[in-house]
């Protein structure tokens, strides 16, 4: 198998939308309800480019996102374009809250039950809206993360209650017991021997007639950092050198490429190019590792750190990207 050198990207956020009318505490994004679309031919170029230059992965993941993606009108036919053009190890995946307005119902409705469509979905879980989105989910037979974010260490054992209350609600706590023992002792410890801004991934069994289905469990630390309200700039790992993530790329709606999984700062986050310029593509690798040669030597004298963002990086490096828009 080829190595990322070869490709050098491994994962790729499409921001399908910034529309959302969600409005989390916690959101870094400048998404509201006047957020705009990708249209899917635009990101039927964009997924094209990337992959005729050579520069994903043959096992990369494509996730598309938002804003919310399920408010997108034509979420279904770019799911439908990702599935069609992606390479046969490359992994489509969504990430939603399962929000949608109802007249996208019969468009979610029929995403839904396309399993072999997408990979898995992640559901960020806002409330038992969420919740109830993600068990429909499973119950259709789809792969299914069930993702509950927490701010502070102290708030993990209130976020963990939050999870067990909805399987209460949602009517399944004897069958769910039954086929999960000890799964909330294991939490308990987990959560004793926690160290800030720790992930925890388990695995529960959903009870579904007399099957049941193995699905994931997350909880995930905030970005204190990028808060809507109350946010303290503080550092933090920059993506870029982070093993896990150093090969993830950012898409938005108008195809610019931001080199980082989440840019923290949005506007002060440094793009590299715009992925519907195919002079750009052909000189990815190359702009890619003169800015990251750029970074660490301003993060040195900046911090006597490599490796940490504290306010977003625009201002240090200019890789004259372009602005165009392509169909």
């Amino acid at each position: 198998m080829e190595t990322n050198q070869t490709y050098p990207i491994d994962r790729v956020l499409f921001e399908t939308t910034e529309f959302c009318v969600n409005n989390c505490y916690f959101c870094y994004g400048d998404y509201g309800p006047n957020g705009r679309h990708m249209p899917p031919e635009q990101f039927s170029s964009y997924l094209t480019n990337l992959m005729e230059g050579n520069l994903l992965h043959p096992e990369s993941l494509l996730i598309l996102f938002g804003g919310e993606i399920l408010n997108h009108p034509e979420c279904l036919e770019i799911c439908r374009i990702a599935a069609e053009k992606k390479g046969p190890g490359m992994n489509l995946v969504i990430i939603t809250s399962g929000k949608f307005f109802d007249e996208f119902t019969e468009q979610v409705e029929t995403l839904k039950v396309q399993i072999n469509l997408v990979h898995h979905w992640e559901v960020s879980i806002k409330d038992f809206e969420s919740f109830e989105f993600g068990l429909d989910l499973v119950e259709k037979g789809n792969m299914v993360l069930f993702r509950y974010d927490y701010l502070y260490l102290a708030d993990l054992k209130k976020c963990m209650r939050r999870f067990f209350k909805h399987v209460k609600i949602a009517g399944i706590w004897k069958q769910f017991e039954k086929n999960n023992r000890g799964l909330e002792k294991r939490l308990r410890r987990m959560r004793q021997d926690a160290s800030p801004d720790m992930v925890f991934i388990e695995e529960f069994y959903y009870p579904s007639g007399n099957n049941s289905n193995s699905t994931g469990l997350v909880f995930s630390p905030l970005d204190r950092s990028v808060l809507r309200k109350e946010a303290k700039r503080s550092e933090a790992p920059c993506s870029l050198f982070d093993p896990q993530y150093r090969s993830a790329v950012h898409v938005t709606h108008d195809g610019t490429l931001y080199p980082c999984h989440l840019p923290r700062f949005k506007k002060a986050c440094q793009p590299l190019g715009n992925v519907g310029d195919r002079e750009f593509i052909e000189s990815y690798g190359e702009r890619l590792h003169a800015f990251k040669n750029a970074l660490k030597e301003w993060q040195r004298k900046e911090y006597s750190i490599t490796g940490n963002c504290v306010e977003g990086c625009r201002r240090i490096f200019r890789c004259e990207p372009t602005q165009k828009e392509f169909s």
